[in-house]
This record gives structure tokens, C-alpha cells and sequence, in this order.
């Protein structure tokens, strides 16, 4: 793995009851397996951000500032339990100081204005702050994803469309993942990667991280299950938490993992890539969002 992949998707302590490793133990894992570029991507929030930037840099690797982003279903103003309930997730990376603004402004109004369980944002508030962001639709619990697995392709090109429309076709990505023993998962990977040919949209391989070890599994589901509450009361999406079966540690390697990001690697843009490209930008030099 080492030169060639870097992990976008990626979570700390600070995504609350849904990940296990500190934040400088992500850097230290990053270092160790010979990444030279890392993102932090907490769930709804970036408390992370500055911690991460500074163990970064010390470390002499280029830190990626990003957040893993609950999305209303509607407004961010409509809060009905028997709808608004059932979020998607979007991943937002920042790639300029102008992007990295954005990400602030965008994560403040998810938590002031659009809270409800979770903090959450809607497209209103990421059309008005898309500049200099990078936008990864996850595997599972993207729009795309939850409306392919839902056999909705017409839904799920027009949601595609939609998402290229705020973030520019240059600037968005459809993640595609490797778990070959959750059920329906690789052929929901077929599905968007063939929609990815088909729309001429960027894909990108990536590994969502929630813990660094093997041996960390155990101790992660417990934790996502106090979370839950196994489950009770509550739709069968909120369950997609659950980290039984699923492999997602740091290193997204072992048997079959290589093999398939080298063979989808010509439709990728390539993390390596990805992580050159992005900007520096100095960040106790920002204003305050408004």
C-alpha cells in the first residue's frame, strides 16, 4: 500500500460512539504504512480539525480537513420524526482555504439550524458553500447507494446529477469500497460503477476507517451498538453502523483487496493524485464563518 493509496475516509474519537482510534494514533498508523497524505472525516462535526492539522504537519504528513456530513432528506428546517428521521451521509474534504471556510460555515449551520438527532445539512446549504470542496459520496449510506440498493436507477442518476450540479463535475466523487462479506455490496458496487461510466463521473477507491486494528472490532460494535441501542424502535438503515463482518480497519489490504483496487484503477482518479493536488493553505489563517 505504501506510495500508492491514501485514505480519504477516514474517522477519529471524535466521531462519537462510532470510532475508536485518537487522533494522533491515526497519524502514527498513517506515517507507519508510508502514507505521505491523510483526511479526518468525524461524523457531523470537524472538533478534530486543529488537533489533527498540528500532528499532522509534526509528523510530516499533509493533512487532508474534511467531515463526514449528515444530509436532510429535505430542509434542514423540517424535523417530522416519520420522515426527516432518515438522513444520508456525504463526505466533504477541503481543498483551499476558501474550501476549508466553507467546511466551517457549512458544519456551524448543520448544528444551529439543522440538528435533529444528528446535525445535519441540506443541498440549500451546499450550493451556498461548495467553493474549494471535494465532495465523495459514500458506498453505504450515500443518496446514490440508498437509492441503487433500493432499485430506484432513475433516482439514483438524477441525485448524481443533482450532486455535480452544486460541486462541479470535477470536483465530485463516487466512492466505490471493497467488502466482499456484506451481502449485495460488491453488486452495488458494480451498479455504481457502472453509473459512474455511464454518467462520465469520477470514482474513487477508498477504505472508510473506524478503527485502526483487527484486534479493535470487537470494542467498535459494542460502543456502535450503545449508540444504536441495538437497533430498537428504530428503521433497519440505522443498523448500517454495525461493523460485524465488515472489515474496516486502516489498512485496507489482505486477500482480495489489492487485486481490486488494481483492476479499477484506470477509472479512478487516484488518491495519490487526489492528495497532490491539494492545497495548502494556512489554517490559523482564516476568518470566522458568518
Amino acid at each position: 500500500m505504501s506510495g500508492r493509496f491514501i485514505h480519504l475516509h477516514t474517522h477519529s474519537h471524535y466521531s462519537f460512539l462510532q470510532a475508536w482510534p485518537k487522533v494522533d494514533e491515526r497519524v502514527e498508523k498513517a506515517k507507519k504504512e508510508g502514507m505521505d497524505a491523510l483526511a479526518l472525516t468525524d461524523g457531523g462535526n470537524m472538533h478534530g480539525a486543529i488537533e489533527f492539522y498540528k500532528a499532522a504537519k509534526a509528523a510530516g504528513v499533509k493533512p487532508i480537513l474534511g467531515v463526514d456530513a449528515y444530509l436532510a432528506p429535505r430542509s434542514r428546517h423540517e424535523k417530522d420524526p416519520n420522515i426527516d428521521a432518515k438522513r444520508s451521509r456525504i463526505v466533504l474534504l477541503a481543498e483551499t482555504n476558501e474550501g476549508y471556510k466553507n467546511l466551517l460555515a457549512l458544519v456551524t449551520k448543520s448544528w444551529t439550524e439543522g440538528f435533529f438527532e444528528r446535525p445535519r445539512m441540506d443541498k440549500e446549504l451546499l450550493r451556498a458553500h461548495s467553493r474549494g470542496v471535494i465532495a465523495l459520496i459514500p458506498s453505504f449510506a450515500g443518496d446514490i447507494s440508498q437509492l441503487l440498493r433500493a432499485g430506484d436507477e432513475n433516482g439514483a442518476a438524477a441525485a448524481l446529477a443533482e450532486f455535480k450540479d452544486i460541486f462541479g463535475a470535477e470536483n465530485l466523487f463516487l466512492e466505490v469500497t471493497h467488502h466482499p462479506k456484506v451481502a449485495g455490496h460488491t453488486a452495488l458496487m458494480q451498479k455504481i460503477i457502472a453509473l459512474g461510466r455511464e454518467s462520465d463521473t469520477q470514482l474513487v477507491a477508498q477504505h472508510d476507517v473506524y478503527y485502526l486494528e483487527p484486534a479493535d472490532r470487537e470494542a467498535t460494535e459494542i460502543m456502535r451498538r450503545i449508540q444504536v441501542a441495538l437497533g430498537q424502535g428504530r428503521p433497519v438503515y440505522y443498523l448500517y453502523t454495525s461493523v460485524e463482518g465488515v472489515n474496516i480497519t486502516f489498512a485496507a489490504s489482505g486477500p482480495g483487496y489489492q487485486p481490486y483496487f488494481d483492476a479499477t484503477q484506470q477509472r479512478f482518479r487516484t488518491t495519490q493524485v487526489f492528495a497532490a493536488n491539494h492545497k495548502f493553505f494556512k489554517l490559523f489563517r482564516v476568518d470566522a464563518p458568518r
